[in-house]
Parts: C-alpha cells; structure tokens; sequence
C-alpha cells in the first residue's frame, strides 16, 4: 500500500488529513528538505508538495526519480506551476495540450 505525504504550509496541507495522508509542516526551503529527506527511502510514496517550496527541493526531487510528486497551490500566493505540472503529465499521457 502506498503512503500518502502532503509537504507545506499547515492550513495548505491540514485537508489532506482527512484522506488519510500524512502531513509534514514545512514553510521554508530547509524544513522542505527535512522533510522529503524523511521520507525518500520509503516505498511507493505519493507527496502533495506546495508550490512556493518548489525552488529550494527540485534539485533533490529530481535525483529521486521514484518519489512520485505534485505540486499543490498553497491557501495564499499560487504561482500556477502545479496546474502546469498537470497539464505536461496529461500531455505526455494523453498526447493532448489541455487549455
């Protein structure tokens, strides 16, 4: 089975909660770190990760290619790159530009 993780603000990823997801406080770049660090070795792991952490993870992200992530609009300053993300999986999958 797999573990649900959602990564950011508390009143951003306080709702996953109520789908069972684990939930690590993170609002700067050093507790975003901490936090995937806790959770890298992990099997079968999906993370729910805000937006505005994206800059200081990618890199580590990145060379994890089996942590299975997306980002989430934080409550306050979405900045569009979780929609984006979306939309280059769905193209990738689908072969379709969604507008």
């Amino acid at each position: 089975m797999s573990d649900i993780y959602a990564i950011g603000d508390k009143n951003s990823i306080l709702p996953f909660e109520a789908i069972g997801a684990k939930t690590i406080e993170a609002t700067n770049d050093a507790e975003a770190l901490n936090a995937l660090k806790q959770v890298q070795d992990n099997k079968n792991v999906l993370l729910f990760i805000t937006e505005n952490l994206k800059a200081g993870i990618q890199d580590l992200l990145d060379n994890n290619p089996e942590l299975i992530y997306l980002y989430i609009p934080p409550i306050r300053g979405a900045t569009g790159d979780g929609a984006k993300q979306m939309n280059e999986i769905i193209q990738k999958a689908m072969g379709v530009k969604v507008v």
